[in-house]
C-alpha cells in the first residue's frame, strides 16, 4: 500500500516541480530574476528537506534593491510557493506516513495552481508608490526565517558529529533527525508560518489590488495546512 501511495504521489508532485519556472516570463522580468528553474525544483529525485529549506530562505533573503516593495512582495510569494512544492516533493519521495503523503499531494496540487498566477503577477506588476512599512515587515519575516533555518542546520550538524556512523543512506537523505515525516511536518510548519506572515503583511500594506488579492487568498490555505500539521504533530508527540 505504501509503495503504491509513494508511486502515486511521485507521479503527482514531481511533474509539478518539473514545470516550476519553466516559462521564460516566470524567471525574469525588467527588474531582475524572479527565480530560476533549478531553484524551483528538479526533474531528478529531490534533495533533503533542510537542503530545500536552505535554498528557499537564501532566495527569499537575496537583495533586490531595484524592486519596489510590491514587486518584492510578489517575488516572495513566488518563492514561498516554490519552496512549499520542493518540501512536498521530499515528503513524496522519502516519507512513510500515509496521512502526510496524502496531504502533501493535495497541497502540492493547490500550490501548482497558484504558482503560475504568482509568477505572472511578479512579471507584470507595475511600480507603485513605495511602502517602507511593507518592505520592513517582509524583511523582518525573512530575517527570522533565515535565523531559524540556520539554527536547524547547526542542530543537524551537531547530530551528525555525535553519530558519525549513521550510514550513507541517512547522510544522502539530508542531515535531519532521520524521521522524514516528523522533519517534514516541522520544516513545513516553519515555512508556512513565514508565508502566512508575509501574506498578511501584503494584504494589509500592499498597494496593488491584485497583489493584495493574491496574498489574501494565500492566507486561508496556509492557515489550513498549519492546523493540519499541528494536529499531526499532536498525534505523534513521541516523534518530536
Amino acid at each position: 500500500m505504501l509503495t503504491f501511495m509513494r508511486l502515486l504521489l511521485a507521479l503527482v508532485i514531481l511533474p509539478l516541480l518539473a514545470g516550476c519556472g519553466s516559462s521564460p516570463d516566470a524567471t525574469t522580468d525588467a527588474h531582475g530574476p524572479v527565480g530560476t528553474p533549478a531553484a524551483s525544483g528538479a526533474k531528478d529525485a529531490p534533495e533533503g528537506l533542510l537542503t530545500a529549506f536552505h535554498a528557499m530562505t537564501r532566495r527569499l533573503a537575496a537583495s533586490r534593491p531595484a524592486l519596489t516593495p510590491d514587486q518584492e512582495a510578489a517575488r516572495q510569494l513566488v518563492e514561498y510557493h516554490r519552496g512549499a512544492l520542493a518540501l512536498a516533493a521530499v515528503e513524496a519521495h522519502q516519507g512513510r506516513d500515509t496521512t502526510l503523503l496524502r496531504r502533501a499531494a493535495r497541497f502540492a496540487q493547490d500550490e501548482q495552481q497558484q504558482l503560475p498566477l504568482a509568477e505572472a503577477l511578479a512579471v507584470r506588476l507595475a511600480p507603485a508608490a513605495p511602502s517602507s512599512a511593507l518592505r520592513q515587515r517582509l524583511q523582518a519575516t525573512v530575517s527570522q526565517l533565515v535565523k531559524t533555518e540556520e539554527a536547524t542546520r547547526v542542530e543537524a550538524a551537531g547530530r551528525q558529529a555525535q553519530a558519525p556512523n549513521l550510514g550513507m543512506m541517512q547522510s544522502h537523505q539530508d542531515d535531519g533527525t532521520g524521521d522524514v515525516d516528523a522533519d517534514f511536518a516541522a520544516v513545513m510548519l516553519l515555512q508556512q508560518r513565514a508565508a502566512l506572515e508575509a501574506a498578511q503583511a501584503i494584504a494589509e500594506l500592499g498597494s496593488a489590488p491584485e497583489l493584495k488579492t493574491a496574498a489574501a487568498g494565500m492566507e486561508p490555505r496556509a492557515q489550513a495546512l498549519i492546523r493540519e500539521l499541528q494536529a499531526w504533530q499532536g498525534q505523534h508527540r513521541s516523534r518530536f
